[in-house]
């Protein structure tokens, strides 16, 4: 059976030196870390039925697999269009899975036309009940690492809705049965300085203080009767550590060329050399994710490469790459 991968990957310019990418795999843990809102009772309920099942596995790989590339598909087409809006010489990091989970989860509250476009961007096919479920799996197999493992990852959705405002039973059953979330009152209209802080407090308690203020002084429209958020946190150590300082290497920017003193690691890693570009991984110590680097082969050809990244291509590069011995360098 073919496991199915969910990408984290980076596109890499000018990197002197590069290369194993190892499946996501479903992982068991007495813990789960995907948390939902308000009372702990509340909370406990809606993690259960969250979580029921994921144990005893995916309940149906083709849909699962529909899901997994949907969400990789989605995530590279974010990509393209954030990066149309960025200076091209400028670094760009974001999180695709935030997106689209929080997509995702309004997916379960819209109908008719504005249904078929939120599936048309967030590359869903499936049937509404598959796809919900699906969901509730794919979260729950992120979710669980075992106790021991280097990997720490918590993930956690909320939605706030303005205090009064009446829900369709079936969206809230949905976010409470697949997203492990019971949505959290406010009072935009009245309050929304309160509102706001609410909401940054969930966030900051939720990430454990690394995002104390997620949206600081911004305002909120008082008109406001949904908002829904999305929190990743992860933190893992590389299988084998980055030593042996080089002395300054070429570093091939945008605009230039710079000398940037490297740092190695040697060892077997996989990698792949598809002709305009090459791709490596970076092994973490729990062997549960791990990071893919894509390099073009030319130079400048880093624009080339995004233009033609897509899903496709990207199970492709995954499925070509083979265990060897890479030097890898990074910047020390």
């Amino acid at each position: 059976m073919k496991i199915i991968r969910l990408i984290f990957f980076l596109l890499a310019s000018g990197l002197p030196g590069c290369t194993q990418q190892k499946k996501l795999k479903p992982v068991s843990s007495k813990q789960p870390l995907l948390t939902g809102m308000t009372s702990q009772k509340e909370q406990r309920a809606a993690h259960s039925e969250s979580h029921r099942g994921i144990n005893e596995g995916v309940s149906n790989m083709k849909n699962f697999s529909k899901i997994v590339f949907g969400a990789n598909s989605f995530g590279l087409s974010l990509y393209k269009e954030i990066s149309k809006q960025e200076p091209a010489n400028k670094n760009l990091v974001y999180s695709p899975s935030s997106v689209w989970i929080v997509m995702s989860m309004l997916k379960a509250g819209v109908k008719g036309e504005t249904q078929k476009q939120l599936d048309a961007v967030i590359h869903s096919n499936s049937d509404d009940s598959s796809f919900f479920t699906s969901c509730g799996e794919l979260l729950g197999q992120i979710a669980h690492v075992p106790a021991n493992s280097s990997l720490s990852i918590l993930q956690a959705n909320g939605v706030f809705r303005q205090t009064g405002y009446p829900m369709d039973p079936k969206f809230l059953e949905t976010l409470k049965k697949h997203f492990g979330v019971v949505p959290f009152d406010v009072n935009f209209k009245k309050n929304p300085d309160k509102a706001r802080s609410t909401i940054d407090d969930w966030v900051n308690a939720r990430t454990e203080g690394k995002i104390q203020k997620l949206l600081g002084n911004a305002e909120l429209r008082r008109d406001l009767y949904l908002f829904l958020v999305n929190v990743v946190r992860l933190k893992d150590v590389w299988s084998q550590r980055f030593t042996n300082l080089l002395d300054a290497l070429d570093f091939y920017g945008f605009e230039n060329v710079k000398k940037v003193r490297m740092i190695n690691n040697v060892g077997e890693h996989a990698y792949a050399d598809l002709g305009d570009f090459r791709a490596a991984g970076i092994n973490t110590r729990s062997g549960i994710i791990d990071m893919i680097i894509l390099l073009p082969s030319k130079k400048d050809g880093i624009n080339a490469l995004e233009k033609k990244l897509d899903s496709d291509l990207l199970n492709k590069t995954l499925d070509h790459l083979k265990s060897r011995s890479v030097v890898l360098s990074e910047q020390g």
